[in-house]
């Protein structure tokens, strides 16, 4: 019975990009990278030797209940699952075997052949690299993969490199590359940038398009585009940038920019897009004290020219994005058809951005597509923009984090949102308050007061059977947490008056 495979839900199976493994005498690591618009997640699975016939298993950062079999077995209960019923292109599998011992090599070898046979239809992979096998191991392998889906071959460290040269004869629609690191590439010849992306075709029914781009340190690591389509197909491509070199997926383009073929492919996906799509997702992880800068400038602006481009102005239902700049996302915001717009989402565009950053919105929030959204996201990136300076009355559905919030503020909320018609719920987060007792004068007595730091009221909308039920909790533990302020659209029955 498989130990992990089980523990994985559909969609985490479905959206598995890539798998390695690392072989020890004493243990084997798997690691699964999932892809999401975000980028690759990975996910590690550790199977530890306990005695002679137990195995420890540890999904992700959860210790399993002990297995009464041995590790490799174990092991390869899982693996044969993933392989069996994978039914999408792998972007990349990986096995090292440089540090297991001769039998537990000679034994996974013979099991990834066995699972490999069981399938109905080839391994569907684009890359594969094996570390420390015979080339006879490496051999048996490659022939079970999609030759028409398999671009690249990897081989490293070879137990027995005098025979590779029968391994490069079996393959000839391959060319073999000798790399600097004395390891020996296949990859196929006569495929030109369009093999990037295997979405080319008349309206292609996009569902999801997301753009990442990462760069932390001074070190530039990589572009991805994420595409799903309406019919749960997706592609995940990797953008690697090397000297004049671009790797792509693990495949080499030589004199290639690795920005203008991503670029390429984005605006070849996106060119016969003419249905709504679901999201645009565009996401800078970068530290902002570093060149990134200077490249995410040039990249939004040509991203926008991509859209500006089209014959049709590009419609989508949510558009996200994360950066430190107003300019980066107002050059993409301003392309998009403000008539499909429903959602903006502002995202932490870092993982390291320190939290004295405060992010403007007063150029963002006069734009035709802000004005006509009805919903705003920025949940964990801090508006510094005062409220009323923000242009939100016509959202219907707020949920922000702020800087600052005072009584003036949710005085001007309370006598503004009494008169939208759209309004539904608003949630404010706010970091800093000068929410006092003069709230009270300003919009009346609490209907109720819960605590010291937690207040209600219930306002009448006008001409409506409905109330605005407000709840203001200032309390906060250690000066970490952000204080609250809700803003809810209620039927009359749901309140204490009906």
């Amino acid at each position: 019975m498989p130990s992990v495979y089980e523990y994985l839900t559909d969609q985490q199976k479905n959206n598995i990009m890539s798998i390695h493994v690392e072989i020890a005498p004493d243990y084997i690591k798997l690691i699964l990278g999932l892809h999401s618009p975000e980028g690759e997640t990975n996910y590690y699975i550790n199977y530890e030797k306990f005695g002679s016939n137990t195995t420890n298993v540890k999904f992700d950062k959860e210790d399993l209940d002990p297995i009464q079999h041995n590790f490799v077995d174990v092991f390869l209960e899982d693996l044969e699952m993933l392989m069996v019923h994978r039914k999408t292109v792998l972007s990349f599998i990986g096995i090292d075997y440089f540090r297991a011992t001769v039998d537990d090599r000679a034994r996974i070898c013979e099991r990834l052949e066995m699972s490999l046979k069981l399938r109905s239809t080839a391994f569907p992979v684009e890359g594969a690299q094996f570390c420390g096998t015979t080339i006879a191991q490496a051999a048996s392998f490659t022939r079970l993969l999609d030759r028409a889906k398999l671009l690249n071959v990897e081989l490293m460290q070879i137990v027995d490199p005098e025979n590779s040269e029968r391994f490069l004869n079996e393959f000839k629609s391959a060319k073999a590359i000798n790399n600097t690191s004395a390891s020996e590439t296949l990859r196929k010849v006569n495929r030109g940038i369009r093999n990037c992306i295997d979405l080319i075709r008349p309206n292609p029914h996009i569902e999801k398009c997301a753009i990442t781009f990462e760069f932390f340190n001074g070190m530039l690591l990589c572009l991805n585009t994420h595409t799903e389509l309406k019919n749960n197909e997706s592609k995940h491509v990797e953008y690697y940038p090397h000297g004049v070199y671009t790797h792509i997926q693990r495949v080499v383009f030589p004199d290639t920019d690795y920005m203008d073929l991503c670029l390429h492919d984005i605006e070849t996906i996106l060119r016969n897009q003419s249905e709504r799509i679901e999201e645009l997702l565009i996401l800078y992880q970068v530290d902002i004290k570093n060149d990134a800068v200077v490249i995410t400038d040039d990249l939004s602006e040509r991203i926008g020219k991509i859209l500006e481009g089209r014959e049709s102005t590009l419609k989508t239902k949510k558009f996200s994005m994360g950066s430190e700049s107003q300019k980066r996302i107002m050059n993409i915001l301003s392309a998009i058809d403000e008539n499909s717009l429903t959602t903006i989402e502002l995202l932490n565009f870092s993982k390291y951005f320190t939290e004295e950053f405060r992010f403007e919105v007063d150029q963002i929030s006069q734009t035709k597509q802000w004005k006509s959204a009805e919903q705003l996201i920025s949940k964990y990136l801090t508006i510094k923009t005062p409220i009323q300076e923000m242009n939100v009355l016509h959202f219907a559905d707020l949920e922000i984090l702020v800087e600052a919030l005072s009584s003036e503020d949710v005085a001007y909320l309370k006598t503004n949102l009494l008169k939208s018609s759209s309004f539904q719920k608003f949630k404010i987060s706010f970091l800093e308050s000068t929410v006092d007792e003069s709230l009270h004068t300003l919009i009346g007595q609490p209907y109720r007061i819960v605590s010291d730091s937690k207040k209600v009221w219930y306002f009448r909308i006008p001409n409506t059977d409905c109330y605005i039920h407000v709840v203001l909790n200032t309390h906060d533990v250690d000066n970490k947490n952000p204080k609250v302020i809700r803003f809810t659209r209620v039927a009359k029955e749901d309140t204490p008056f009906n």
